[in-house]
């Protein structure tokens, strides 16, 4: 007999993606993480940076990093309903590897997931709160997203903190935990200020012109027919935390 996992739906087929080019501020974020990584350093480190600035492909980078190290990866967001995206995201950069976790899986998913994670089949976990208990182990870099959000804190027993969980993960397993946000809580922000966290900034969005504007200026130069109506397709252009690339269809009167 073979046994056959129940596989969690993320949503349309995935497709491979390649890391993109990073900016000099994301490029000083990964080597910097990810020297800790090398070093086996239970430091802790604050990512602040706008929306869109590249965090995502900050965690995606320093994942990668500690997988090229044989070691695994907990990345962890905020809300449910941002679990699925996330995991699309990560699937799509490292493929079959990736559990994902959170409470709204149902009881078979979340039981299939949590043994992949716990027989070393699965290298990357993203999820919710919860996931900050998954069964991984050789654990590379922890990755917590929003680290802000109400979210994180259980109202309900057992009550936790997941920012303080992660921290003391990291801290038996000798790894660094990454916080990020654009808008960073004052406890981690001020633990900045004070050395205990190294803060890392991302202050601007990369440039990037979403088709959308450069369809627009070409109807404003008038080369489209005026008195027309016609449909833009464009994608939407965002490397923030938890957000696909999103293709959007928009009717446009000229």
């Amino acid at each position: 007999e073979r046994e056959v996992y129940r596989t969690p739906q993320t949503g349309g087929e995935i497709t491979k993606s390649l890391p993109k080019k990073l900016t000099d501020e994301q490029e000083n974020c990964v080597r910097t993480v990810g020297r800790a990584i090398d070093a086996g350093e239970s430091r802790v480190f604050l990512i602040e940076g706008v929306t869109g600035s590249g965090k995502t492909e900050v965690y995606l980078q320093t994942i990668a990093h500690a997988l090229t190290l044989s070691k695994k990866a907990l990345m962890l967001v905020p809300e449910i309903s941002l679990t699925p995206q996330m995991v699309r995201r990560v699937k799509e950069r490292f493929g079959s590897g990736v559990a994902m976790l959170h409470s709204a899986l149902s009881d078979g998913e979340r039981f299939d997931e949590w043994r992949r994670i716990e027989r070393g089949e699965a290298q990357v976990v993203v999820g919710a709160r919860s996931a900050v208990f998954a069964p991984l182990d050789d654990i590379g870099v922890i990755i917590m997203d929003e680290e802000h959000e109400s979210a994180y804190k259980s109202e309900t027993a057992p009550r936790y903190e997941t920012r303080d969980v992660a921290y003391e993960r990291a801290r038996l397993a000798g790894c660094p935990v990454l916080y990020g946000s654009a808008t960073p809580s004052l406890t981690m922000y001020s633990a900045a200020l004070r050395g205990e966290v190294q803060l890392l900034e991302l202050p601007e969005a990369p440039a990037v012109c979403p088709r959308k504007h450069v369809l627009h200026d070409a109807v404003i130069r008038g080369i489209h027919p005026v008195g027309h109506s016609f449909t833009v397709i464009f994608e939407e252009i965002d490397d923030g935390p938890g957000v696909e690339n999103i293709l959007i269809s928009e009717t446009v009167a000229v």
